[in-house]
């Protein structure tokens, strides 16, 4: 469809099914008992929430337009964007504390890296290997596919340690990061980006519904609804953050011609924020 008629007729294309995604909400959620909001749970700033929009806006825009003046307003919207995190996220995520602390940081982690590789993925496979647009797209596809497949099974086997799942998780997609660092260089296949993508997006498939699980069994009862925005929040976060990085090391060591250097630069990040994931993943409590 973006080669025939247009990449705007992508997105406008999916208002339909968003329509058809608030009826069927609104069926389920008029069938749910009435909610009586627990005591003494913890609540969301909606002040920090907007400090948080406007500093990842602050540091989006410094990417895109680099100079001094960016530098400055850049660093400031880092570090309010720090300050409403703080809020916004438990106690003890930017330090991932164990337990529910390590959830949140593993979410922003493996969604920020994934992110990370699928914004220029497509680029990639244009540039360096001369695929066409509709080719370009496809190894996202199969990330889709093998996200769908690994997430199925892990579902079927209810006894599986989540803590191992998420694990394993990172280590998938770490290794998915890999391929995606070796297929942005031109003298390496670019097919290898469908295993890549196959590889990552089991991982991500195993990886994401133990984290949901994760949550839940960490949270008290009264913050599992603040918790789970704050998974939200972190996946968002850090996806943002990690292609706003892409972007710098785009404009700074390479183009949209030449994207090699960049790509390999960021793929060093990518894995090495996966590696931190798999680390984190052994650190919980002793008891729950």
């Amino acid at each position: 469809m973006t080669v025939s008629v247009g990449w705007r007729w992508v997105f406008l294309g999916l208002v339909p099914l968003v329509a058809v995604g608030v009826l069927m909400l609104v069926v389920v959620v008029r069938r749910l008992p009435t909610h009586e909001p627990a005591t003494g749970g913890r609540r969301a700033s909606v002040p920090q929430a907007i400090i948080a929009a406007l500093g990842v806006a602050a540091l989006t825009w410094a990417a895109q337009h680099q100079s001094l003046v960016a530098l400055g307003y850049g660093t400031v919207g880092l570090i309010a964007l720090g300050y409403a995190l703080r809020r916004l996220l438990p106690s003890g995520t930017l330090t991932s504390r164990p337990g529910l602390p390590t959830v949140i940081a593993s979410r922003a982690l493996i969604a920020g890296a994934y992110a990370g590789m699928e914004a220029y993925l497509p680029l990639t496979m244009s540039a360096v290997h001369g695929y066409s647009p509709a080719l370009a797209g496809l190894p996202l596809t199969i990330t889709a596919l093998g996200w769908s497949a690994a997430s199925a099974a892990q579902g079927r086997y209810l006894d599986w340690s989540r803590e191992a799942s998420l694990r394993t998780g990172f280590w998938l997609v770490a290794a998915g990061l890999v391929g995606f660092g070796l297929v942005s260089q031109s003298w390496f296949p670019g097919w290898v980006a469908f295993v890549a993508c196959a590889v990552g997006g089991a991982g991500m498939g195993i990886a994401m519904p133990a984290i949901s699980v994760l949550l839940l069994r960490y949270s008290p009862e009264g913050e599992r609804g603040f918790n789970t925005s704050a998974m939200q929040l972190a996946d968002w976060v850090g996806s943002a953050l990690l292609i706003g990085l892409g972007g710098v090391l785009l404009g700074a060591v390479g183009s949209v011609f030449d994207p090699s250097p960049a790509m390999t630069l960021l793929t060093v990040a990518l894995v090495a924020l996966a590696v931190v994931g798999v680390r984190l993943s052994g650190r919980w409590p002793s008891k729950v």
